[in-house]
């Protein structure tokens, strides 16, 4: 029984591909799911930290207080918007929501007015963040530089 060439070179193409190309068992890499994203590290919404990342003005003569802004323009249709914008105090693995602003419609603009706790001078081991939560690119998340209040 003779066997044609063709024959030979397909049955080795059909192996090759049924072991993934010749590569061996290689597993595709998904992107990492982060908790929180931020300029540094934007995982798989690299590209989109500049319109995320949320802005901290500390207003000036106030001890505590400042004014976070987020870049991202909201639209409508389709709908891309920031939810929310939080404070969070972490202590440790203790984590703990001081305050927030909710957005329940799409906002050309999303910002929101936080004080700090005036704990915050005397529990140096807290660090404090502001979180935004975009409906479509998860939580971006920036450090509060308390030491700017004091």
């Amino acid at each position: 029984m003779r066997v044609s060439r063709f024959a030979i070179l397909f049955s080795a193409a059909f192996a090759l591909v049924a072991a993934g190309c010749g590569g061996g068992n290689k597993e595709k890499t998904e992107p990492k799911m982060q908790r929180f994203y931020s300029k540094e590290e934007p995982g798989m919404w690299d590209g989109q930290a500049d319109m995320h990342v949320p802005k901290i003005e500390f207003k000036k003569g106030e001890k505590r207080q400042f004014t976070v802004t987020v870049p991202l323009v909201g639209t409508p249709n389709p709908v891309h918007r920031i939810e929310a914008i939080f404070l969070l105090a972490v202590d440790g693995m203790k984590e703990t929501e001081i305050s927030a602003k909710r957005f329940n419609e799409v906002v050309l603009s999303a910002s929101a007015d936080f004080e700090l706790p005036e704990e915050t001078e005397k529990n140096k081991n807290t660090a404090y963040y502001i979180v935004a939560k975009c409906n479509l690119h998860d939580m971006w998340r920036v450090p509060v530089q308390a030491k700017e209040f004091f």
